[in-house]
């Protein structure tokens, strides 16, 4: 198995950490979706990353349908979401949540990134204030343990790179006093290889 993207990606990184806590052995390939877009293609013609390479050859894309892949995978007892009902629903709310927060983090990002002049491509406050919005409901949410109760699941995993990746893109306006339990939630993490061993280096 095969996961193509950088652990710059915050999405790419969400499915490493995914793999590495349901102990499923890959192949990391870093590729940059902007930096090597021919090589990208040559996975996923759309030049998106992740991408998970399976034994067969198959291609999966985008994190969630590859998450929802490894959970059925390994099998309802171990994956990292409830199989149904209310708690199924509360995990998944926060991982929408945490992966709206990542991709205007990522939009603030690469709006400030631009090499061509021009007009913005988005409203950069309101871009900032959606971030921090999700971190305020990511934080409403926690609380002293995990959100998968005596391990991590994909609440988490998708919390804890919501956290990390805001912090790097917008250094300034989050003020961590703010977020407590966020905070204890991403030292948890880092504390626990399969998180760790997939933080990029910035």
């Amino acid at each position: 198995m095969e996961l193509v993207g950088p652990w710059f990606s915050p999405f790419t990184r969400r499915v490493g950490i995914t793999l590495n806590l349901l102990g499923i052995d890959f192949r990391h390939n870093a590729l940059h979706a902007f930096e090597e877009k021919e090589r990208v293609k040559s996975f996923n013609p759309m030049g998106k990353v992740p991408i998970l390479v399976l034994e067969d050859g198959e291609t999966l894309i985008d994190s969630s349908a590859i998450a929802d892949y490894l959970d059925e995978r390994v099998g309802p007892d171990r994956a990292l979401l409830p199989s149904s009902g209310r708690d199924r629903r509360d995990a998944l709310q926060i991982v929408s949540v945490a992966l709206a927060t990542i991709e205007k983090a990522g939009a603030v990002y690469y709006e400030f990134a631009k090499e061509t002049p021009g007009a913005p491509a988005l409203d950069r406050v309101d871009a900032v204030g959606q971030t921090l919005a999700g971190l305020d409901l990511l934080e409403a949410a926690a609380h002293d343990g995990w959100f998968g109760g005596h391990q991590p699941n994909h609440a988490d995993i998708a919390s804890v790179v919501a956290i990390q990746t805001a912090q790097f893109v917008l250094r300034e306006a989050v003020d961590m006093t703010r977020y407590p339990k966020l905070a204890a939630l991403s030292a948890r993490a880092m504390e626990m290889p399969a998180f760790t061993s997939t933080l990029p280096a910035m």
